[in-house]
């Protein structure tokens, strides 16, 4: 990996930033460490116009460390976004630039220069794609330099965890929209990548979990959308794939409980109501965040419920309730369970609680939302990116 490896993707990517940015306005955020061109490599300042649009996509990269709005409207006014003019282009001069390719020892800043330009330019095309409308082709355009960007940190980045986080944010933001195909796409390459990360086998089983649960609806989704057949497997293929990933992350990580709560969804679903007990156990007894504790006990209701442990039922609703108290839901599943258990004032007095709550105001439930994996938490994810590039 060297410096001719990354001018052969500035090249094709400065191409379409022909015109120089405006005059560059030092922010609030001077003492943030920003690559730029002033640290470029001997080969590029030695050779200003050959360079020219490298050197220009530099300082738009420069300039979106410190001020990434201004970079961002900069990008906007540039019409060119599609690279179709270029390819003719890139292919003579990534033959060129390639075998001139020295090694990143050679370059003038050093293997420090070259990370910290990549995983800024990453996510300068990262947030210009979630800039524009879910599957356009601005938006794609952009989200595929940015992979393409990331995959050069592979061997060179000593510290692994930003790609594999850059991963994890934009599977989330894929999965919370529900586009499958570029979920499968990029999972797929997260888990060539890192195939025995806990959190990558977790999105891997939550996207398995999404498609068994919603198979029909996302039938339908395909067929409006043209599509001739589905990529993904059956509902029970899905389930048992989904189980298997869950196992294995905990196998990797015994203190991920997200993945114990849904590998109990799972286990439940396939028949397995003891296992799930005692993943969901392990959930509710331990230093859980309440999102989660949650929904252990929701789903820890539900099982003893069935196993006829009506007391053990209400103690976990009644926990459930607590924690999210404008949510009906729990509530509901609550005084259900009170009733069984022979106390009907209790029951009524919750049913007319719930009736007074107005759910979309004032809860959203994490209930609905299991089905969209590690989705909720994508913006958290792209923020905690934007933070690190910017260190």
């Amino acid at each position: 990996m060297g410096v001719g490896t990354l001018v052969w993707l500035l090249v094709g990517i400065g191409a379409s930033f022909a015109r120089p940015p405006a005059a560059f306005s030092p922010s609030s955020s001077d003492q943030v460490r920003c690559p730029g061109p002033a640290e470029a490599p001997k080969e590029i300042l030695a050779e200003p116009d050959k360079y020219d649009r490298i050197t220009r996509y530099l300082s738009l990269v420069e300039r979106y460390c410190r001020d990434p709005q201004d970079a961002l409207d900069e990008i906007d006014r540039f019409p060119r976004t599609d690279f179709k003019d270029d390819r003719e282009y890139l292919a003579h001069r990534r033959d060129q630039m390639l075998s001139q390719a020295v090694n990143k020892q050679s370059l003038s800043g050093g293997a420090d220069w070259f990370v910290r330009v990549v995983r800024t330019a990453a996510m300068l095309h990262l947030d210009r794609a979630l800039r524009k409308a879910a599957g356009s082709e601005i938006e794609a355009s952009h989200l595929n330099w940015s992979r393409q960007l990331v995959r050069l940190l592979e061997g060179v980045d000593d510290d692994a965890t930003f790609r594999r986080d850059w991963y994890l944010a934009v599977t989330a933001h894929l999965h919370r929209e529900l586009r499958f195909l570029e979920l499968d796409d990029y999972l797929s390459e997260a888990r060539r990548a890192f195939p025995r990360d806990a959190q990558i086998l977790m999105a891997w089983g939550l996207m398995r979990e999404t498609q068994a649960f919603q198979f029909p609806k996302l039938y339908a989704l395909f067929r409006r959308q043209g599509a001739s057949h589905l990529r993904f497997p059956s509902p029970p293929e899905a389930l048992r794939d989904a189980e298997r990933s869950f196992r294995d992350a905990l196998g990797r990580d015994p203190g991920l409980l997200e993945a114990r709560v849904h590998r109990a969804r799972v286990l439940i679903t396939l028949e397995r109501p003891d296992e799930a007990l005692r993943e969901l156990d392990a959930v509710r007894t331990a230093a859980a965040e309440p999102r989660l504790t949650y929904l252990a006990s929701l789903l820890a209701g539900q099982l003893l419920d069935i196993a006829g442990r009506v007391p053990d039922a209400v103690e976990a609703y009644r926990t459930a309730a607590s924690l999210y108290p404008a949510c009906q839901g729990a509530t509901l599943a609550l005084s259900y369970e009170v009733r069984k258990s022979g106390n009907r004032d209790e029951a009524l007095a919750l049913v007319r609680r719930a009736l007074t709550y107005d759910s979309e105001a004032d809860c959203l439930d994490p209930w609905w939302l299991l089905d969209f994996g590690l989705g909720p938490q994508a913006d958290a994810r792209f923020d905690e990116l934007r933070t690190r590039v910017r260190q």
